[in-house]
């Protein structure tokens, strides 16, 4: 038997000498890594950077859940509000306070009209002005809601207010007018709980009786 060509096993020595080529530069590569003094330090740098920024992530979020549960536990039980009138607000007592500051003593003179006593005209004026969707949404119009907030980025401040009738119950009953967005959320908060206690007839009833009017 003739013995074979040292060439036969080798069909195509260009592809041949590429692959050898390739095979001594991964080769360099990895040696020159395995003697890079600088890759473990670097490595580490980066673990840490990694964790530390874990750290924070988690230390954020840990923080806004203790807020949240801070905020919901410190609300206002609005239960009772479905069978009791309330006596004041909080919008009524700051307006004693700002008198007081002024040497005056405000009187609180209040009738309590129930919600058939009340003119129809009225109901329906105030819907018209302020919140045509109130027996349609369940405290927060969400439309409205995204609408102002647009607003108000375009213009740089508030310019267009987007509350319902009971975000502005929940506001003066509880809250001030400031605009707070941590005061902001808790209206919000507040409103979906009294939609959730009370009709919509009660809500409107108490809003038609406590609400500010004007001065006086």
């Amino acid at each position: 038997m003739t013995p074979a060509s040292p060439t036969a096993a080798v069909q195509d020595p260009a592809a041949a000498a590429g692959a050898l080529s390739a095979l001594a530069a991964a080769a360099w590569v990895r040696r020159a890594r395995a003697l890079d003094p600088s890759e473990p330090a670097r490595r580490i740098a980066e673990l840490r950077t990694a964790n530390g920024l874990a750290l924070v992530v988690a230390a954020l979020a840990a923080v806004a859940f203790a807020g949240l549960i801070y905020l919901y536990v410190t609300l206002p039980d609005v239960r009772g509000l479905a069978k009791t009138n309330p006596p004041t607000t909080a919008f009524m007592r700051l307006r004693e306070q700002e008198a007081a500051r002024n040497g005056k003593t405000l009187r609180h003179l209040q009738h309590w009209v129930s919600y058939n006593q009340i003119s129809g005209n009225l109901k329906r004026a105030v819907l018209v002005a302020e919140d045509d969707a109130f027996w349609q949404h369940e405290g927060v119009d969400i439309e409205q809601l995204k609408l102002s907030i647009q607003r108000d980025l375009e213009a740089g401040k508030g310019v267009r207010g987007g509350s319902t009738i009971t975000q502005q119950l929940a506001k003066n009953l509880y809250l001030s007018p400031s605009r707070n967005p941590l005061r902001k959320l808790r209206e919000l908060i507040i409103a979906r709980r009294l939609e959730a206690e009370l009709t919509k007839i009660r809500i409107f009833e108490i809003y038609l009786n406590v609400i500010e009017w004007g001065d006086g």
